[in-house]
């Protein structure tokens, strides 16, 4: 047998080829693996809601408060495990996300090999250069490195969409090749309702091949073959949706309705189709028919949103754009000189620009979905990576002489280049947006809890922060209705939901929630008062999803010691005149007074945030509706950023509160490391470093300025405190109180974080010098 080595004496092809593949897959891992070394928390809903169908499918469990209907292709990977760890009575714990994590770092293998498969397919001829470069700027992709090891669905409709190209476009149009296409296009869809579309046009374009290669006949029987396993797996999800949730086929339904319904309704109504646009929305039940777009600005908020492709770079660096062109172009025509009759020529060619269609139409599609997270464009990733790769692979060129070098090494340094870029993409990516949930787990797991012979009973607000992520020992429950969600749910689904808070021993809940000013949210507020004490609070500033900070709640008996306010109002409670420090205003014949009782600050166990409370009495009418303003600078007042609220928590505006009525009203304060903002997100609890004064206002505002506020009295004269003349050589007003320069907040105390037993220094409820 004649030797395979090449001219020069070097290794064998095949011998190569398995270093490619080793490196190849050794770099996908270890990228993947950094990637999700990096994530503390939970970076998305979707990954533990996946496992959650799972565990409920194990489990024969039905999901109750399913916040989106998932496909089950995901779920059922992690099935196996899941079902053989209840088998032997393992407590579903934080190995279940280490274990599914490289699952899916296996997916994401496998997505790269589909790849390379896929383009040395769609190549033709050899395809090996073509493939290895396509596979290796799969890398190239910061949204595939994102979620490499993390359970997304993306990926996973991804890896079947690049094996399932290769029977529907590139294999001879046989019963075979048609039922493979079927199998793996369809379990892309399993993966991902997503993926319905590429299914669609798979189908579409493989079926016109197989016309264009053996006639009507050879097509039509192509597709029925097809539609063997298609209709095989839309069962296998219609039963697994009316298991989970009790309706047959209610996954796919809801994905078909919302978004096909939703674009068609659309193109209907700007044709001028108003009525069937309307009988559109009201099937779909979208939108109620009063609610139905009318203004021309509105009707182009449903048309594409193109801001999606300001990420473009999150999912493959820009500069590989007119590489992927180059890859098309240079692949079209040698499908077009590789053929010599007209026919096959025609389908030769048609199979080179079918992927290339069926990405476009893909992604101008998403363009409605109306997000920017480029994740969405994952199951098209290997036929983008294909002409790229091809397009390399063209700037290489196939000749192996001297001066063939430099080119082929011009396209690696590229590939090389492009992964470098993607992979510096991605560390803009800061994966600890809900690390504050786990956080919170953790601290409540290590809190010495007194001696009970039930399991601990312990909710969240978001439930999937904290499912894998308590011990064996707890009952995590699900609450009957997600808390944010509460505005949508029947008085009877509300009473159910309260009910079950009441049978908590503990809850983590965020701060927007109890902020929210509706009726639910004032109800969540007496009944966390009335049930609860907050024990804990946590929160990366930085990294926050807009619901603040996550404040910890257990049963008085966790924390005997503690006795925390949030709102508590007592009416009748006036003693006369004020005797403390009064906020008064003359508004026409009406005079306002508010006095200030008493105030404390203390450090929160967790990561470090401070608990405001002020004690305040009104006396007399209140017609404004004042806000609280604590600002917080250091200790000379320089830098600070605003505490801005609203009283009451939602509960009650401070103007409807009797006369004489005292109040106790707490809030939160983060002291952060770091230099102290100049500017800051309402919202947020505001950020200081080291020592702090604290700074009270009660005024009205009209955007960003104060239009009206509350005066403090001069006890001793019998007016109102000077803000501004201050004092020779000092920065206190001649009557002795400080105020903030600019915002006009008077002085409440210091605090120094450092000393936890310190708590707010102040003579009385005011400092003064």
């Amino acid at each position: 047998m004649g030797s395979i080595h090449d001219d020069a004496g070097g290794d064998r092809p095949h011998d190569r080829s398995a270093l490619r593949w080793t490196l190849l897959i050794g770099a996908t891992v270890v990228l993947g693996t950094w990637s999700r070394l990096r994530v503390v928390g939970t970076p998305e809903a979707d990954a533990i809601e996946y496992l959650e169908r799972a565990q409920g499918l194990v489990r024969a469990q039905p999901l109750i408060d399913a916040q989106a209907i998932r496909s089950i292709g995901v779920s059922l990977l992690h099935a196996p495990y899941l079902l053989a760890a209840d088998l032997v009575g393992l407590h579903h714990g934080t190995w279940v996300l280490a274990l599914s994590s490289l699952v899916h770092l296996a997916v994401t293998c496998l997505l790269v090999v589909g790849t390379v498969r896929f383009t040395r397919r769609l190549a033709g001829g050899d395809g090996a250069t073509e493939g290895w470069f396509a596979g290796a700027l799969c890398l190239a992709s910061p949204s595939l490195l994102q979620y490499a090891a993390i359970p997304m669905a993306d990926v996973a409709a991804g890896a079947a969409v690049a094996f399932g190209l290769v029977p529907a476009l590139l294999d001879p149009p046989t019963g075979r090749s048609a039922r493979r296409a079927g199998l793996l296009l369809g379990l892309a869809v399993l993966a991902s309702f997503k993926a319905i579309p590429l299914l669609v046009l798979g189908l579409a374009a493989g079926t016109a091949l197989a016309l264009l290669r053996g006639g009507f006949v050879r097509a039509a029987g192509w597709l029925g073959h097809a539609l063997i396993p298609v209709t095989a797996l839309a069962l296998v999800q219609a039963l697994s949706d009316w298991l989970t949730y009790g309706s047959f086929g209610a996954g796919i339904w809801s994905y078909l309705k919302f978004n096909l319904g939703q674009r068609l309704a659309f193109f209907l109504y700007s044709s001028g189709l108003e009525d069937a646009a309307r009988a559109v929305y009201e099937f779909i039940g979208g939108w109620e028919t009063e609610d139905l777009t009318t203004t021309q600005a509105e009707i182009d908020a449903l048309g594409r949103d193109d801001g999606v492709l300001d990420g473009l770079a999150w999912f493959l660096p820009l500069a590989l754009a007119p590489v992927a062109a180059l890859g098309l172009a240079a692949g079209a025509l040698r499908a077009w000189a590789g053929e010599a009759s007209g026919r096959t020529r025609l389908a030769a060619v048609g199979a080179l620009l079918a992927p290339f269609a069926i990405a476009a139409v893909y992604a101008d599609a998403t363009l409605v979905k109306g997000s920017r997270a480029m994740r969405i464009w994952l199951p098209i990733l290997p036929i983008a990576a294909a002409f790229a790769g091809i397009g390399l692979a063209t700037v290489a060129g196939r000749g192996t002489g001297p001066r063939a070098r430099p080119r082929a090494g011009l396209a690696a340094l590229a590939a090389a280049a492009a992964i470098a870029m993607g992979v510096t993409t991605l560390t803009a990516w800061r994966p600890w947006n809900n690390a504050a949930f786990a956080r919170a787990a953790r601290w409540l797991d290590e809190l010495e809890s007194p001696e009970r012979s039930a399991p601990l009973r312990v909710a969240c607000s978001y439930h999937w922060s904290f499912l894998f992520r308590t011990p064996s020992d707890w009952e995590l429950v699900k609450l009957p209705h997600q808390l944010d969600g509460l505005g949508a749910v029947d008085e009877a689904g509300k009473e159910e939901t309260w009910q079950a808070l009441r049978e908590l021993d503990a809850i983590a809940l965020h701060w927007q929630l109890l902020r929210a000013e509706t009726s639910w949210a004032a109800k969540l507020v007496d009944l966390v008062e009335e049930e609860f004490e907050l024990v804990a609070a946590f929160w990366d500033r930085d990294v926050g999803m807009g619901f603040g900070p996550v404040m910890l709640f257990a049963r008085p008996e966790f924390a005997p010691e503690v006795d925390r306010t949030l709102w508590r109002e007592t009416a009748g409670a006036s003693s006369g005149d004020p005797s403390g420090p009064r906020f008064e205003r003359w508004i026409g014949e009406r005079h306002e007074v508010v006095e200030l009782v008493g105030a404390r600050v203390e450090r929160l166990p967790g990561d470090g945030l401070h608990w405001v409370e002020l004690d305040l009495e009104r006396h007399g009418p209140l017609i404004a509706d004042y806000l609280l303003h604590l600002d917080v600078t250091a200790p000379d007042g320089s830098g600070g950023a605003t505490e801005l609220k609203r009283l009451g928590w939602g509960k009650r505006r401070f103007p409807d509160l009797p006369e004489g009525a005292l109040v106790t009203e707490g809030t939160l304060l983060d002291p952060a490391a770091g230099p102290m903002p100049g500017a800051r997100n309402r919202a947020e609890p505001a950020a200081v470093e080291g020592p702090f004064a604290l700074w009270f206002d009660l005024a009205t505002v009209a955007g960003p300025e104060r239009t009206g506020r509350l005066e403090l009295m001069d006890p001793g004269r019998g007016d109102h405190a000077e803000r501004d003349d201050l004092v020779s050589g000092t920065d206190a007003s001649d009557d002795g109180y400080r105020f903030l320069s600019g915002s006009g907040g008077v002085l409440l105390g210091t605090v120094d974080p450092s000393d936890a037993g310190a708590g707010l220094r102040a003579a009385g409820p005011l400092e003064r010098r």
